[in-house]
């Protein structure tokens, strides 16, 4: 995004990188039900009835569950940074 789109409208780095979470948490927002779908035959049903849904526990479960998904997918958006090369000059003064 930064070399591309943030280079055409002058965007900074950060920019960049906001644009890029907006972009992977609306992804991860969207293929949710797709998750759901896949493994509805792996993960059974919990089967709670409305009372029981609306419990403080089942609330905070559902809340980390999906912070937990929120944090999985943001690492896995990282994994291409193993493969960035570099001179490792970032954040190193330049000699005078």
């Amino acid at each position: 995004i930064e070399s591309s789109l943030g280079a055409k409208l002058g965007l900074s780095g950060l920019a960049c990188a906001a644009l890029g979470n907006v972009v992977a948490d609306t992804t991860g927002q969207l293929s949710g039900s797709t998750v759901d779908t896949v493994l509805r035959p792996v993960l059974p049903n919990p089967r709670l009835s409305p009372a029981q849904q609306q419990m403080r526990a089942a609330r905070l479960t559902t809340a980390s569950a999906g912070a937990v998904g929120i944090i999985i997918g943001c690492l896995v958006g990282c994994f291409p940074l193993l493969f960035i090369e570099g001179d490792g000059a970032e954040g190193k003064p330049e000699a005078a």
